[in-house]
């Protein structure tokens, strides 16, 4: 789960976590503690594509991809019906288990490059 969602850092406050968290070393590494809070590496390569690779930027409804490796790239964004690319090329939803939404699949061909928005702009 931790992969599928890149997660990163998880902060744990209550005991039966924290103790579940310790046991899952080396994927988990406890870093800091804050009072009850206790927070925890997750010791994965961080990455926001499930589906090919490159580099993304993203800010408020709006995603870059640069350098896409794969003629469909799936990033670990949720999909939602308002989205579009520039250039126009097809998004779906990519299903995800245990995820009601999905992800984002763009099927870009030859395109490396390409932007994902919405129309809330």
């Amino acid at each position: 789960v931790c992969d599928q969602y890149n997660i990163q850092t998880v902060v744990l406050h209550d005991e039966a976590s924290k103790k579940m968290m310790r046991t899952l070393s080396p994927m988990a590494s406890p870093v800091a503690r804050y009072g009850q809070l206790e927070i925890f590496r997750i010791n994965i390569r961080p990455s926001f594509f499930l589906q090919g690779d490159g580099e993304i930027t993203a800010d408020l409804n709006h995603i870059r991809v640069k350098g896409a490796t794969s003629p469909v790239t799936v990033i670990k964004y949720h999909h939602f019906a308002r989205l579009s690319a520039k250039p126009d090329l097809p998004i779906e939803a990519y299903p995800v288990p245990d995820d009601p939404v999905g992800f984002i699949k763009v099927e870009n061909g030859t395109v490396r490059d390409f932007e994902i928005h919405t129309d809330y702009q």
